[in-house]
């Protein structure tokens, strides 16, 4: 990633050590990387839609879900629906319903997230909608 344009990418998990490997992880690999363990505190920090290049979320969080945050942030800024990377423990078929419905994608923990990410990222650089990335 040395002569690219580094990429931004906010991850919203409530669980530190999750967020601290994903930023360790994801550091290395060049990409600058925030954290946010609150789902409230994501929707008041995301204030613009060129903020960030990937939203990683955890679907399960106390106080607001993966799902209600995706909803909120893309209700206001509808165009970053496609900048979005759920990551959840224990996959159920009302996420599945979702994420089906919403085109979106999916990691199940562990995966292999540094793979999927950069997969993201090329097939946009390419001419790719992110999400033909999978």
């Amino acid at each position: 990633m040395t002569d690219r344009v580094k990429k931004r990418i906010l991850v919203v998990d409530d669980e530190a050590v999750i967020r601290m490997l994903l930023s360790d992880l994801l550091s290395e690999a060049g990409y600058i990387v925030d954290t946010i363990g609150d789902p409230i505190y994501a929707v008041r920090e995301f204030d613009s839609p060129s903020k960030y290049d990937l939203i990683i979320l955890d679907i399960n969080m106390p106080k607001m879900d993966g799902i209600t945050l995706f909803r909120n942030i893309t209700k206001g800024f509808p165009e970053v629906k496609n900048k979005f990377l759920f990551i959840t423990r224990n996959l159920t078929e009302e996420a599945l319903s979702f994420f089906k419905e919403n085109d979106c994608q999916y990691l199940t923990k562990p995966a292999d997230l540094l793979t999927q990410v950069n997969s993201i990222f090329n097939k946009e650089e390419n001419g790719l909608a992110p999400e033909d990335a999978v």
